[in-house]
């Protein structure tokens, strides 16, 4: 219990606080009309389109969620500069359709390969590829690069090559 005029400390949960803020942390949308008809979290300022592929959750895990909000800043980056969407629940993946709707300068998708989103060229989890002027980087599941100091390096090595400092 607290002296009455002390106020007490208690964290909110992370879902609580962005319906709380929407504005300013991170806003929920619903891409009503399009074909994806995603949940996506983010401001979006600098076109970065971020895709997870995790089917049992609604947009992502908190624990995939906290860590990539890590690599964000050392990026010196945040969810007002990005879009998040989870693949799992999209009807149409298509690049084609993702770059109409989202026309998006840098993609990063984690957990799926680029053939997943109907790209025509493959190419490996941690190279930098550029397709129709967008710049795609794909590498593990969060969840996986979190546990695997290796797989970290490696994709702080690209990251960097498309965020250069």
């Amino acid at each position: 219990m607290s002296k009455r005029g002390t106020a007490t400390s208690t964290p909110l949960p992370g879902r609580l606080l962005s319906l709380l803020y929407q504005d300013a942390i991170v806003q929920p949308t619903l891409h009503a009309g399009t074909a994806s008809q995603a949940d996506s979290l983010g401001g979006y300022s600098k076109r970065i389109l971020i895709l997870v592929c995790q089917p049992e959750a609604a947009v992502i895990q908190e624990a995939s969620l906290s860590f990539l909000l890590n690599i964000l800043h050392a990026c010196r980056l945040g969810m007002p500069d990005v879009r998040l969407i989870n693949l799992a629940h999209m009807a149409d993946k298509d690049h084609q359709e993702l770059s109409r709707v989202h026309t998006p300068r840098i993609v990063l998708i984690f957990g799926a390969a680029s053939q997943e989103i109907g790209l025509p060229m493959r190419f490996p989890d941690y190279q930098v590829q550029e397709f129709e002027g967008i710049r795609y980087l794909t590498a593990p599941p969060l969840d996986q690069l979190e546990r695997d100091m290796p797989s970290k390096k490696l994709l702080w090595v690209a990251l960097k090559k498309v965020f250069p400092l």
